[in-house]
């Protein structure tokens, strides 16, 4: 079951990655690429690294995780005292 609370943190490079990836695909063809493919493997490698994945969860979280980087910018995410609520959250519990 996933844990349902993002470190502002790791919301923040998801949402950056979601902005970048969104940037590259809006290039045309005679554009380089480059530095925004190498953005987005950099923020891929920390993404993949951070600690809140070092516990259990697996899928389902980082599905969550995208589908809450999608539907509300970071700065706009109910911040707690340990993370951030996903949308699913914040509306069962007001």
């Amino acid at each position: 079951m996933a844990r349902n609370l993002f470190p502002p943190d790791l919301l923040r490079l998801q949402t950056d990655w979601i902005r970048t990836y969104e940037a590259l695909a809006q290039r045309a063809p005679t554009e380089s690429t480059t530095a925004l493919r190498r953005r987005l493997i950099e923020l891929s490698c920390r993404l993949a690294g951070h600690d809140f994945w070092a516990g259990p969860g697996g899928t389902a979280e980082r599905a969550s995780l995208r589908r809450t980087a999608r539907r509300r910018p970071a700065d706009r995410c109910r911040v707690t005292g340990s993370g951030v609520l996903p949308d699913a959250v914040r509306d069962e519990n007001p």
